[in-house]
């Protein structure tokens, strides 16, 4: 049987397992190697599957027939070392052969990402000390008037007349107005829940900063560069929408995407530590997405991208409601 040699857990989440595969498990796979093999050569005299194994070996070499029998042999064998190490992998391992030859033992060099270990902060004692802080939530008269004034300024550019006061007919044109009084009542309460959210979304930045701020752990190369990957996406999709490319972008800047990427990578940094915190923290706290929201919300974007895979659908969904939920959890101070 195979037999791990060693794991050494190396940087940024990485570990490395040294294995040795029997000579006895790689011979086993030969027969099904060379009937694949023979199906792909094309020979005069021969029909697909049907070539002789020594044709087979004179074509290709023993070489490749041996590595085609190792690797098919790795397909079950670093499955069960995963389990039995219980290992969290991210992404595709990379596998180096070290010692291989027929009726020896292999020798091989698995590298890959593993789940980061997480030395988690006193998140309950952060949150509580955050949600503490009281809100100025109060909409003031100014506050009202500059808006009106903006709204002003709006109607004096759109129609083209200077000093345009707000009249109860323009404002029954932006919405279900009855007067202009009903419009300010409406106004400041929605000022209002504009303060509200502002105020909400500045907590939880707070809280998942100081979340930050006080854990540990190594973010997986792997995981970094997914999230460059997706910043990198955002930022093309942004300039396509201003009429612009990232290709111009990068000429116009003389940055090359690699510097542009390095520019990013602080905050990729600190949005890929977020969302492992607060999945942490979903964990140890047992919180999850209620399903019929999930549901729900699938339903709506189904609805806007038919087209959509509903699998992953359900991924983003799930993922993004457990987040809102952990939010809500840490935002009751309790």
């Amino acid at each position: 049987m195979s037999k791990i040699v060693s794991i050494t857990k190396l940087p940024k989440s990485e570990v490395e397992i040294k294995l040795e595969i029997e000579s006895a498990e790689i011979e086993a796979k030969r027969p099904s190697v060379l009937k694949s093999l023979s199906q792909d050569i094309k020979m005069d005299g021969f029909r697909p599957g049907k070539v002789p194994e020594d044709v087979i070996v004179a074509k290709l070499g023993e070489a490749t027939i041996l590595e085609e029998a190792l690797e098919e042999a790795l397909r079950e064998i670093y499955p069960k070392v995963i389990e039995e190490k219980k290992l969290f992998t991210l992404g595709r391992p990379k596998i180096a052969v070290t010692s291989l030859e027929k009726g020896k033992n292999a020798e091989v060099i698995i590298k890959t990402y593993v789940y980061p270990e997480i030395d988690l902060a006193d998140y309950k004692k952060i949150a509580q000390k955050i949600a503490k802080d009281k809100d100025d939530l109060e909409v003031t008269e100014k506050e009202v008037n500059d808006a009106i004034d903006e709204l002003k300024k709006y109607r004096e550019k759109t129609e083209g007349a200077e000093n345009k006061e707000l009249t109860d007919d323009f404002v029954k044109k932006l919405g279900d107005f009855k007067d202009v009084a009903d419009f300010t009542v409406k106004l400041k309460e929605n000022l209002g829940k504009e303060k509200e959210f502002k105020a909400k979304e500045t907590k939880r930045i707070k809280i998942l900063d100081g979340i930050i701020k006080d854990s540990k752990l190594e973010i997986p190369e792997i995981l970094l560069e997914e999230e460059l990957d997706k910043m990198t996406n955002e930022f093309s999709s942004t300039l396509s929408k201003q009429g612009y490319t990232f290709e111009q972008y990068k000429k116009e800047s003389g940055k090359t995407e690699e510097a542009v990427r390095n520019d990013w990578k602080e905050k990729a940094e600190k949005r890929v530590i977020g969302e492992i915190l607060l999945i942490e923290i979903a964990k140890k706290e047992n919180i999850t997405a209620d399903h019929g929201e999930v549901h729900k919300e699938i339903d709506m974007l189904k609805k806007q991208y038919p087209k959509a895979d509903e699998a992953r659908l359900h991924a983003f969904i799930e993922d993004l409601l457990t987040k809102e939920a952990v939010f809500k959890f840490l935002e009751k101070g309790e």
